[in-house]
């Protein structure tokens, strides 16, 4: 499940960059920046094999070799060199606004008013061991379960899809949008492939989680997304709390 080498295996679609790593995502047919065959810039892609990850009616903690490969992918991707020409091109990520996250959820009767007071606490304590990050790094910025294709009888990764997000940024936000259960594999994986994890990484992912979660809470509807793949838990906060404990305590 772990192998190196795959027949399936294409080249990435960053074509503005010099360098053609491998990456599992479908191999790009064509794309345009003009807008003169349709009103908005497109991509196209050779069809994914398998099926969305975040489908599968499967636990997702039977998943760990798919997390262990995708953190060797989010390695490969960050060490990708960025001529300085490209940067404003590719653009930037943006620190979130936990508060701001809160009290958005907190309106929107998503959360309750304990439970904001609970997230505000726990940020307040985790903002100071958060570090200082990379943020020159490309990022897919979108990694979730609805964005990777795995075959459904092995659970192997298969593709990685929807690269319309791609900027520079903090590799640790790569992390953010997985279940909890997925970060020890997905660290390892990442680990194993030569990423660097300095102080404050876990930390800094983590948080980033839950501004994740906090829009995840509001934005998404169980009815068309498996609560069990997303960041927040079916449990909301109360469960989530002791996973987000145990994994800074690891």
């Amino acid at each position: 499940m772990r192998n190196a080498t795959r027949k399936r295996r294409e080249k990435s679609p960053l074509c503005l960059l010099s360098v053609k790593p491998a990456f599992e995502t479908p191999k790009l047919v064509a794309f345009s920046l003009e807008k003169n065959l349709v009103t908005r810039p497109y991509t196209i892609y050779e069809r994914a094999e398998g099926a969305l990850l975040g489908h599968l009616d499967i636990d997702p903690t039977t998943c760990q070799n798919l997390y262990f490969e995708l953190g060797r992918e989010i390695a490969a991707l960050v060490a990708i060199p960025v001529p300085d020409q490209l940067k404003p091109i590719l653009g930037a990520d943006e620190e979130p606004d936990i508060p701001k996250q809160i009290e958005k959820c907190r309106v929107a009767d998503a959360i309750t008013a304990d439970e904001a007071k609970e997230i505000e606490t726990w940020w307040r304590e985790a903002e100071p061991r958060m570090a200082k990050g990379n943020r020159s790094a490309i990022i897919h910025d979108d990694l979730h379960p609805w964005n990777l294709f795995a075959d459904p009888s092995s659970l192997e990764l298969t593709a990685i899809i929807d690269w319309g997000d791609t900027k520079l940024g903090d590799p640790a936000s790569e992390f953010a949008s997985m279940p909890l259960v997925a970060i020890p594999q997905l660290l390892e994986g990442y680990r194993s492939a030569g990423g660097k994890v300095n102080d404050g990484f876990l930390v800094r992912a983590l948080v980033l989680g839950v501004s994740l979660a906090l829009w995840e809470a509001r934005g998404l509807e169980t009815s068309e997304y498996d609560r069990r793949w997303w960041r927040l838990p079916p449990g909301g906060w109360a469960e989530m709390r002791p996973q987000l404990d145990r994994l800074l305590e690891s």
